[in-house]
């Protein structure tokens, strides 16, 4: 509401005459007491150079920014709208704030892109939240749509490197005053409207920060899917509504640039120092680490089954060099016969490798039959490789023959050099 009138009746107060900026209509507010607010006068001290207003005496400002004439000063509040509602004011220092930040960086030597985003990849601010369809009817409980919430600023798909298949991205002009308006990743059209008749539609996201109530947002756009929160599994469907019209108080940035990574972050780190010096910055990383960070624990199931699969390969190959030259020991002699009598070393090497590889193709044929059986136990530590993968099985098996003939040579070797001579001297 805004004040318009005191009502007095016999000298006393009775009632506030006020505006109701929602019905657009009078109203008096019947009361004993009007405790008048401290500035709500209007600014009457000289104005920063280029900053204007207009002939109500309001400040001047680019709707989409709250930037002012002057391109370091921002206004919101009461100075250029009149006197709203409280909600309205801070919705103006967040978009300013905001914009400010996002511009600073954006200036910088060598930025290709800057964005913010409530909820960035892999990160633990998002909101996985129910979807209304307005386009048909309500469905049971437990059965609607349901999609990431994201709120994003306009520059934060160009900086993730996200491209707009369809329709229209988000720009400045999407702001607290506009159309409430939506995107949509290529998922969630593809599960909720397969027919692709998209654009248009109207939905309502089911997270509010009490900033400008749910309203139904129309989809102006159709987004690429992103791997958002765990690599190893199918993209999930997501929404991105303009920061703008939402109002988180906590954003992350995404800064793409051509210079060094380190060279980056210090200059981001000086830039959010300097404009917002009260403002606590958590932390400045490069996406390839929080990516990292984030595939940390399927990084180290890996790493363990790699170790107990190296070690299990290693004992087979040991057994089996142990197995063959307790074979090549135990026929000593008949070996020794065998080259008196005119065997080749080479003849006495093939006849080792093939008791040794009996064994071992035994073996390989076992491991096969259990791997195939456990594969499907490993999938979701894999990326976009299936644990049914034949290069994959054709590689493992390779290798663990060729280790198993590598353990069978060193015995086979030994029984071609073997002296006759000496051999039979004891008999």
């Amino acid at each position: 509401v805004r004040p318009l009138e005191i009502i007095r009746e016999n000298g006393a107060v009775s009632a506030l005459k006020v505006l109701d900026l929602v019905n657009n209509e009078e109203v008096d507010l019947p009361c004993d007491w009007v405790v008048e607010a401290v500035g709500q006068s209007k600014f009457s001290d000289p104005l920063p150079p280029a900053v204007e207003q207009n002939d109500q005496g309001y400040i001047v400002i680019d709707e989409a920014t709250c930037r002012t004439g002057n391109a370091k000063v921002y206004a919101g509040g009461d100075c250029i709208n009149g006197g709203k509602e409280v909600v309205n004011g801070a919705a103006d220092g967040r978009i300013a704030a905001f914009e400010a930040l996002e511009t600073r960086l954006g200036a910088l030597p060598g930025v290709l892109a800057v964005g913010g985003a409530f909820g960035s990849p892999f990160g633990s601010a998002y909101a996985y939240t129910r979807i209304q369809m307005h386009d048909r009817p309500e469905p049971p409980p437990g059965e609607g749509a349901s999609a990431l919430t994201r709120l994003i600023t306009p520059g934060y798909l160009d900086a993730l490197g996200v491209e707009v298949i369809e329709g229209r991205g988000l720009t400045v002009n999407d702001t607290f005053d506009s159309a409430p308006v939506v995107l949509v990743s290529r998922e969630f059209a593809r599960r909720h409207y397969p027919d692709g008749d998209v654009l248009g539609k109207q939905i309502t996201p089911g997270l509010s920060f009490a900033f400008n109530g749910t309203p139904a947002r129309t989809i102006v756009g159709i987004v690429d899917d992103v791997r958002s929160l765990v690599l190893t599994e199918d993209p999930a469907p997501e929404v991105y509504v303009p920061q703008a019209q939402f109002g988180s108080n906590y954003l992350t940035f995404l800064v793409r640039g051509a210079q060094p990574q380190v060279a980056l972050a210090g200059a981001v780190r000086d830039t959010v120092r300097e404009l917002l010096p009260d403002v606590p910055l958590q932390q400045v990383r490069p996406l390839a680490r929080v990516v990292a960070n984030a595939q940390g624990p399927a990084r180290f199931y890996l790493q363990l089954l790699s170790g107990f699969a190296a070690l299990a390969v290693g004992l087979a190959g040991v057994g089996l060099y142990g197995g063959v030259a307790y074979v090549v020991a135990h026929r000593h002699h008949e070996i020794a016969i065998r080259m008196a009598l005119g065997a080749r070393p080479q003849g006495v090497v093939a006849m080792v490798l093939r008791q040794g590889a009996r064994p071992m193709l035994a073996g390989v044929a076992l491991g096969l039959i259990g791997a195939w059986a456990a594969a499907r136990l490993i999938g979701s530590l894999l990326y976009e490789v299936s644990p049914y993968d034949p290069f994959g099985w054709i590689a493992a098996t390779a290798m663990v023959v060729a280790i198993g003939v590598a353990a069978s040579a060193v015995p086979a070797l030994r029984a071609s050099h073997i002296s006759p001579a000496k051999a039979l001297q004891g008999e």
